[in-house]
């Protein structure tokens, strides 16, 4: 079942993966198929079921499907509890953290082939985007995140 840090069920193989995007093009007309952008990057908030805020120690994205551990729990970075906090103060916590990790990020090296999650995203993918995104957000609120 678990095959290494990934669950097979969360990390199909590509022989599979490359199936599957077949039989979509073959019955819905599709030419190509595109994992889809992770909307946790952009505007989710992950609060668990004591109303703790968490991002992913590894990504610091909000979603942690990429980073199931082979005990099934996600290595995670509280934020805060989420009856204490406004919007704002959320979002501007994640974003300070976000900011710290960025040159750890960037230098962990990802597996290519890597499907992770619900939604199938590449992992390269969604780091690199939310590299990308880490950069613009820091660029706009004037933040030095090279270290």
């Amino acid at each position: 079942m678990c095959k290494g840090k990934r669950y097979d069920e969360l990390n199909p193989p590509r022989e599979e993966i490359i199936k599957t995007q077949r039989m979509f093009r073959d019955m819905y007309g599709i030419d190509t198929y595109h994992t889809p952008a992770c909307p946790s990057q952009f505007y989710s908030i992950h609060i668990d079921s004591e109303n703790q805020i968490h991002i992913s120690a590894a990504t610091g994205s909000t979603c942690t499907w990429d980073e199931l551990s082979d005990n099934n729990t996600r290595p995670t970075i509280h934020i805060g509890d989420a009856r204490e906090m406004s919007y704002d103060q959320i979002c501007d916590a994640i974003w300070d953290t976000r900011f710290g990790m960025y040159p750890e990020i960037k230098r962990r090296k990802v597996d290519t082939e890597a499907i992770v999650g619900g939604c199938g995203g590449c992992a390269v993918k969604n780091r690199a985007s939310m590299l990308g995104l880490i950069e613009k957000v820091a660029s706009v609120k004037g933040v030095n995140i090279e270290y």
